[in-house]
């Protein structure tokens, strides 16, 4: 059982967190799109704005639904499904040959199972996507420790982005499963903590960015 004291701190916490990520993320997203955009600006650089563009829109929007008590579900899937293409195209910069040819066929196999999915079932256009998510975050994970094995042999780039990458989305993926588990049980629980936990991860997700910006990007255009 819950203290009353850490009731009333994790309702502090949450209050705060709720209305900053969205802040977080937008700056982050100011932050890189400063440079990301230049014409000698590498290509990873280029897709991790765009990605992070992306990631501020679909929570932005989900956040807005959410505070009109509209249903958002929809918009799950520009959050997804960008995030994947963009981080695998992100992946292949810095890849092997061999390792790139993986990730094209990763990418189109994915991307061919969810359309034939949508063109049978256009139902789930309107709703959360199981297999899309179990689909593309499973990719992107693979994607994350394979370049953390390719770091042990050889000096590996964007370690900070990387390493928030897999650990906030293996985190978050288990927690979207343990949730649709929790739903399909009909089970009663508290869910607050767990959302709680889920945004402190993207708070932390996005903190790693801002790391990799002041310690990597920043030195190669100051």
């Amino acid at each position: 059982m819950w203290s009353e004291k850490s009731i009333k701190l994790i309702n502090l916490i949450e209050f705060l967190s709720k209305y900053y990520i969205v802040i977080i993320i937008g700056f982050c997203a100011l932050l890189y799109s400063s440079f990301g955009f230049k014409k000698d600006t590498s290509r990873s650089i280029r897709i991790i704005t765009i990605y992070l563009i992306c990631y501020f829109l679909s929570e932005f929007a989900m956040r807005l639904h959410a505070a009109y008590g509209i249903r958002n579900h929809y918009v799950s899937h520009f959050y997804f499904l960008p995030q994947f293409v963009l981080l695998s195209l992100f992946y292949k910069t810095l890849f092997t040959k061999f390792q790139k040819k993986i990730v094209n066929t990763i990418l189109i196999t994915i991307l061919s199972i969810l359309t034939i999915q949508y063109i049978t079932f256009p139902k789930l256009l309107v709703e959360l996507n199981t297999l899309e998510v179990l689909l593309t975050n499973s990719a992107i994970i693979f994607y994350a420790i394979l370049h953390l094995y390719n770091s042990l042999t050889e000096k590996g780039k964007f370690m900070y982005i990387n390493a928030g990458i897999l650990l906030y989305i293996s985190c978050s993926t288990l927690i979207f499963f343990l949730f649709r588990l929790v739903n399909f049980k009909e089970l009663e629980i508290n869910s607050d903590p767990i959302i709680l936990v889920n945004r402190l991860l993207m708070i932390g997700y996005i903190s790693l960015y801002i790391i990799e910006y002041k310690q990597t990007l920043w030195k190669s255009i100051k």
